[in-house]
């Protein structure tokens, strides 16, 4: 099965819901405040949330620790998934970040992000691998943050604020948090009747998205509201430890994605070319990658037509061979990258298995594709977002392990590779399951490879190859240590009640 959302990126997003609004009665003397948290999700307490700050270190050089820790519970097409993230965030008396760092755990799959300052830089290490990127002294830490807010926010109607802070959801971008408070209104939480401010927050890493907020009078956040494209809405609400440790209840994630077109795309692995009109309701120009097989014209404040044709690539054209010397900014695509582990001895063994001698990059990319289709044994969406040479080990998973796989083996015998987030076409009763008699669209993701000046091949080894019905919404080279957010964003702006309409197919 190939269209996917990844639980892991679903549930990194949601982290924003309840970080930097921390207030609440110290439990102890090294506990400034707690708070608890539940997440419903279709009416269902998905998830639960702990928030705690502490102080360690004497009076002259304390530093203060803001540990979340959150856990939630989901099906993908029935399928359940227990996902548990643990965040900690350490900074000094002024909301200078010292450092980080990030567990994930779920599905077998366990993961860690560590960051920590040096000068004006942050190091982030992640399985193995360390990468810098520049750290501004403006971007203060979740504790530091709530008592600016405090400070400088005034809970009347109309105030608004902004304040540059980091988030452990894209460490590498300081994030710009713009408040605007609307009103007080009165609002019923858990049977209670509370008088709350209500106000909207922007965060500039996920631009789009819209969190509202209802805070009390010490600018607790006692309701956080979210609505997330294509999945629906997202309510964190704030409670005891004991009514948020009560049994989770799982929620379905994928079903919601899934898109039906205006008409099907009959035999589509036989169709040259296809035309779809994409519309959203929303008023921002659709982000819609435009380039090589697929083309983007018509556009309009949430409307775009995409031409997709299914291009032929002549092996005899290749104009160079294995491996490529790179240079320039192909030199990105040939990177080992935290998720793509190119030297680790698994990845290198599998590369030569599928490509043996070959040094046409074509047929390279050909073997590749034909060889992790039938490498992968067990296809399902029990894997949240697993790294090349996890899914080298485990053999499971869905699109984002066949993507990743496909791009780490290209790499490792010197093929440029990156990877495709899009939405992909299944028709109905694709391998026997119930789909729409129009078929259906649904978040997808594939590799390509690059055969020379322009010219990029596809590798989608989790369907049957490239057809018409691939959208690409964004490509990259899935570089970063934690590259979430650019996995995630472009198709979140472009899911927001998308539809799809099939003007032509021939």
């Amino acid at each position: 099965m190939g269209p996917l959302i990844s639980v892991r990126r679903f549930c990194i997003l949601l982290l924003v819901l309840g970080a930097g609004f921390v207030r609440g009665e110290s439990a102890s003397p090294q506990v400034e405040s707690e708070q608890w948290g539940i997440m419903l999700m279709q009416g269902k307490r998905v998830g639960f949330m702990n928030t705690m700050v502490t102080r360690r270190g004497d009076s002259q050089k304390p530093q203060w620790i803001s540990d979340i820790h959150q856990q939630m519970k989901l099906k993908r097409l029935g399928m359940e998934l227990l996902v548990t993230e643990h965040s900690r965030i350490v900074e000094n008396d002024q909301g200078l970040v010292l450092n980080f760092e990030k567990k994930t755990q779920s599905a077998g799959m366990n993961s860690m992000v560590r960051g920590y300052r040096v000068g004006n830089e942050l190091a982030m290490l992640s399985r193995g691998m360390e990468q810098r990127c520049p750290f501004p002294p403006e971007t203060i830490g979740p504790r530091a943050f709530g008592q600016k807010m405090r400070a400088e926010m005034p809970l009347q109607a109309g105030s608004r604020w902004k304040s540059q802070a980091f988030m452990i959801v894209a460490p590498q971008a300081p994030a710009i948090v713009s408040m605007n408070v609307n009103q007080r209104e009165p609002r019923e939480v858990q049977g209670k009747k509370l008088d709350l401010w209500n106000a909207t927050s922007e965060i500039s890493v996920l631009p789009g998205l819209k969190v509202t907020v209802w805070m009390d009078a010490d600018y607790q956040a006692v309701v956080s509201h979210m609505s997330f494209p294509g999945i629906g809405d997202i309510d964190q609400i704030m409670t005891t430890r004991e009514e948020a440790m009560r049994e989770l209840e799982s929620a379905e994630l994928f079903a919601p994605t899934l898109i039906t077109p205006s008409k099907p795309l009959n035999n589509v692995s036989k169709l040259s070319k296809a035309t779809f009109r994409l519309s959203t309701n929303g008023s921002q120009p659709l982000t819609i990658w435009s380039g090589g097989e697929q083309v983007v014209s018509n556009t309009a404040p949430g409307i775009a037509e995409v031409t997709v044709t299914v291009p032929h690539h002549d092996e005899a054209a290749a104009t160079w061979v294995l491996p490529s010397q790179g240079g320039g900014d192909l030199d990105r695509y040939l990177q080992q990258t935290p998720y793509l582990e190119i030297k680790s001895q698994i990845i290198q063994e599998l590369a030569h298995q599928a490509v043996g001698n070959e040094k046409n990059p074509l047929r390279a990319a050909r073997k590749i594709e034909a060889f992790v289709r039938g490498y992968i044994r067990k296809k399902d969406l029990s894997v949240a977002f697993a790294s090349a040479g996890e899914t080298a080990r485990s053999r499971q998973g869905d699109c984002t392990e066949h993507a990743v796989l496909a791009a780490a083996l290209g790499r490792a015998v010197g093929l440029p590779t990156r990877i495709v987030n899009g939405i992909g076409y299944l028709p109905a009763n694709y391998s026997g399951q119930a789909t729409a008699n129009n078929g259906l669209f649904g978040f997808h993701m594939w590799a390509e490879a690059w055969l020379g000046e322009n010219q990029w091949v596809t590798m989608d080894a989790a369907l049957n190859g490239f057809d018409v019905g691939h959208i690409a919404i964004a490509k990259i080279a899935l570089q970063e240590t934690n590259p979430m957010i650019d996995l995630t964003v472009p198709l979140l702006q472009a899911m927001e009640k998308l539809k799809i309409d099939v003007l032509s197919a021939e």
